[in-house]
């Protein structure tokens, strides 16, 4: 469920969007890359494959927040000034923290940003049908905690504290767009979630730096077919994720979200309503800990099989501190014969597996690969 979040995040905000579309630009620069070399050194790193999206890694950076946070966080607070200061200085927005056990205050030490955004919202969503479940506060209970002082008429509201999280991610900086709509919220008490966003997306409006605007909805549609142009450069073919990428759209034409809109749904069951999503979206591929999940009931479709193996080959490739194949764990735990998948030996492999499967898909599997000793961190055995 926490990871299927995700990937409606990921299919239906512009924040989502726009990452998905760039690291559908970056796997097609490796991909090009893998094309136009017959010998490849590993670690193969972004900024020597695409040094043009350095702009984008950095603003990125910039903007996405704390997943971690060495400290106790019992309270949570905010200032207006800082709100203002991360808008005009494109950021995080940094927040102050009270630990109980030292019964003190910390000023601006935990970065609010996409990330705290899109683990609450999940971790929100998780506990509507699994009240039990327990994470950690950063950053899955970031914004539970910060309604406690900023919002406090929502603390007990899931689904409105959710419905705040999709629109933060309309923004292009989810951190400070949390407060944005929060602001938009309270002039709209009357409203519920649903209700909310279709209001937020169809009345508000982006203003480019040449002057030009444009409604978020219709901004959304432009972004969504510029983002199903990279899946199919990246892929080189969409099959399964096509209808799911038109029911996006559709969402996205009409302002409505439907993640939202079930979850107002009374007559809904907590056991239908992911039924329902799928139906509509589609199902990712998912790996969790003690199982692996994806569309299809025999087969893996094509485009879900070669997007796994893309994303495969780019750790693979380009983790210079550990050059064991990415799968290694996953196959061990599973008994899959995978002795010889250690210390970059897995370009070499000759069994059948869903790495050697991704280097033939992609035409990999007959080039020389091997690993650079001067960045590679290979582990020195006695």
């Amino acid at each position: 469920m926490h990871e299927y979040i995700h990937y409606i995040q990921h299919l239906s905000t512009l924040y989502g969007i726009s990452i998905s579309r760039h690291h559908n630009l970056l796997f097609c620069n490796y991909k090009n890359y893998f094309s136009n070399h017959n010998i490849i050194h590993f670690p193969l790193t972004w900024t020597m494959v695409a040094p043009e999206m350095n702009d984008y890694f950095e603003a990125f950076n910039r903007i996405k927040g704390d997943r971690e946070y060495g400290n106790q966080v019992d309270q949570i607070r905010v200032s207006e000034i800082e709100i203002n200061a991360a808008f005009r200085e494109n950021r995080a927005v940094c927040l102050d923290t009270f630990n109980n056990e030292t019964n003190q205050w910390s000023e601006k030490t935990l970065k609010f940003g996409y990330y705290a955004i899109i683990e609450s919202m999940a971790d929100l969503m998780q506990r509507i049908y699994e009240p039990e479940v327990n994470h950690n506060t950063v950053p899955y209970q970031v914004v539970q905690k910060l309604c406690k002082s900023y919002y406090p008429q929502v603390v007990h509201d899931n689904r409105m504290m959710i419905a705040l999280c999709i629109c933060a991610l309309m923004s292009s900086n989810p951190g400070y767009g949390f407060f944005e709509i929060v602001r938009f919220a309270k002039d709209h008490p009357e409203m519920n979630g649903a209700e909310l966003y279709r209001e937020y997306v169809n009345s508000s409006t982006i203003r480019f730096r040449n002057g030009v605007t444009t409604t978020i909805t219709k901004y959304f549609e432009h972004q969504f077919k510029e983002y199903g142009k990279t899946v199919e450069q990246a892929l080189g073919v969409v099959d399964y994720y096509r209808e799911a990428f038109d029911s996006a759209l559709n969402c996205a034409k009409t302002g409505d979200n439907l993640l939202l809109i079930l979850l107002y749904d009374e007559s809904i069951s907590s056991d239908n309503y992911f039924k329902c999503l799928a139906d509509y979206f589609g199902s990712p591929y998912i790996e969790a800990y003690n199982q692996t999940l994806y569309p299809g009931r025999n087969k893996m479709p094509i485009d879900v099989a070669a997007a796994v193996g893309l994303e495969l080959l780019y750790k693979g490739i380009s983790n210079a501190t550990n050059t064991n194949c990415p799968r290694l764990e996953q196959c061990t735990r599973m008994k899959i014969n995978s002795y010889d998948c250690i210390n970059g030996n897995q370009w070499n492999r000759m069994q059948q597996c869903p790495f050697k499967e991704a280097m033939h898909f992609f035409q990999i599997d007959g080039k020389t690969i091997q690993p650079d000793n001067n960045k590679c961190q290979l582990p020195i055995h006695a």
